[in-house]
């Protein structure tokens, strides 16, 4: 999972870069919905980051309860809370790879809907003027 957040958060970077050297120059027009992706995708991007921090977590609390359980080889909670603690980051993962699948699919819905405006924000060359999807 940590290598597909890696993928994804290296492509809707992109995606960014790209979109901001879309974005007209004021006098020429209006960047309206390049500036509005561009909002989504750093929320996207902060939420990938966050998502990326939480497998590392998950590493570090098993490492730690690991470290714990060679310490004291005698009590027997250890083995049940790296037990409980892997159950937990499970729920933790499948939620994220729901996450995941909401962002990829709210942003390609987003650009799909509007991308007449993203690649021609004035209406120039498509005839499209009007709001945002």
């Amino acid at each position: 999972m940590t290598r597909e957040l890696e993928d994804m958060y290296m492509l809707m970077t992109d995606l960014r870069i790209w979109l901001e050297l879309e974005i007209p120059a004021c006098d020429d027009g209006d960047g309206f919905v390049q500036e509005e992706v561009i909002d989504e995708l750093d929320a996207a991007l902060e939420e990938i980051l966050e998502l990326l921090k939480c497998t590392k977590d998950h590493h570090e609390d098993r490492i730690s309860l690991m470290w714990d359980w060679v310490q004291y080889p005698n009590v027997l909670d250890y083995p049940f809370a790296i037990a409980l603690s892997d159950r937990f980051d499970h729920v933790i993962s499948r939620s994220a790879l729901q996450s995941m699948l909401r962002l990829s699919g709210g942003m390609m819905m987003r650009l799909e809907r509007n991308w007449g405006k993203v690649i021609d924000p004035q209406g120039v060359s498509t005839g499209l003027a009007g709001g945002v999807y």
